[in-house]
């Protein structure tokens, strides 16, 4: 049961109103120079570290446009 849970977490972590991944995306694109914007964004597989450490990662699609 607890993989089923952890190998569905970066859908869940997507829309989690709380965790705002796409809020976190957009301040992350407001701190870039302005060359660089924010063209998509999505989550990775959950990689298991250790029984205890699970990681998600986020890849962030940048364009240059300058």
């Amino acid at each position: 049961m607890a993989c089923n849970l952890t190998y569905g977490l970066p859908q869940v972590f997507e829309r989690h109103p709380v965790i705002n991944l796409r809020g976190v995306v957009h301040a992350i694109e407001g701190r870039l120079k302005s060359i660089w914007k924010v063209v998509g964004w999505e989550t990775g597989s959950t990689q298991v570290v250790d029984p205890r450490v699970n990681i998600i990662p986020v890849f962030i699609r940048l364009e240059r446009t300058g």
